[in-house]
């Protein structure tokens, strides 16, 4: 039986209008995933919609706990990850993967968060998959110039730490998320390049990849190029 995996970058940002409402219906009702990795979850009010809505279908929800200097200051910023995972009923469960902090970043902005990873180890096929939720880098800081910050460098050192860790589990393993760039350095795509999930720049940022070597098969990917609800479109493949 194929597993839907998802990823949608939720644009959450506080400062931003978020329609998590019609958003909660398409993911449960429509998308047909049975696990969905989202990103930009940043505040407690989020959070509580989030769990509250999938719990209330039998879903299991994760959220990383992961405090940042923000978070202090405002309920706007409860995590500085911004990760998500939610299980369909039915998924079998083995354990939760802690969240685990880049060691780098953009001091400018991205410390004032906490960029990093976590997930969750399932049972498919009889065997364990591990899956990694993230949102590395981005280009955010407008002083890039003055203060001469290579994001694409910072990536590539985030994707190599996601990666050590990776290669030191069990199982297949894959990542998901928002990683802000088209290429990798050390993972594989585990589909052929499909289409744009990020519409501002016309670039696929968002994608579902593996250790190089891997024996997930991808049987259907998929872009929901329809949905209004956020700067990026979700994507997901059937292995």
């Amino acid at each position: 039986m194929p597993l839907r995996i998802l990823s949608y970058n939720i644009y959450g940002i506080p400062w931003t209008f978020c329609r998590i409402h019609e958003i909660l219906m398409w993911i449960f009702c429509k998308s047909g995933a049975d696990v969905i990795c989202l990103q930009e979850v940043f505040s407690n009010s989020q959070r509580e919609v989030i769990s509250e809505k999938a719990q209330s279908i039998g879903w299991s929800v994760f959220f990383p706990h992961n405090q940042c200097l923000l978070s202090y200051f405002t309920p706007w910023f409860a995590s500085g990850s911004g990760l998500c995972i939610l299980v369909r009923p039915g998924v079998k469960i083995l354990r939760q993967i802690p969240f685990k902090a880049y060691s780098v970043s953009d001091f400018f902005v991205e410390n004032l968060v906490q960029k990093g990873f976590f997930g969750l180890t399932i049972l498919h096929e009889g065997k364990p998959l591990n899956i990694l939720n993230t949102h590395l880098q981005s280009d955010f800081t407008k002083f890039k110039v003055i203060f001469c910050i290579s994001y694409a460098k910072i990536r590539r050192q985030q994707e190599q730490h996601m990666y050590d860790f990776m290669r030191q589990l069990s199982g297949e393993s894959m990542a998901v998320g928002d990683f802000n760039q088209e290429q990798f350095t050390y993972f594989e795509k585990l589909y052929d390049d499909c289409d744009i999930t990020f519409w501002d720049t016309k670039e696929q940022l968002d994608h579902l990849v593996g250790l190089p070597g891997s024996y997930l098969t991808v049987k259907k990917v998929r872009i929901y190029h329809e949905l209004p609800y956020s700067d990026h479109q979700p994507i997901s493949v059937d292995i």
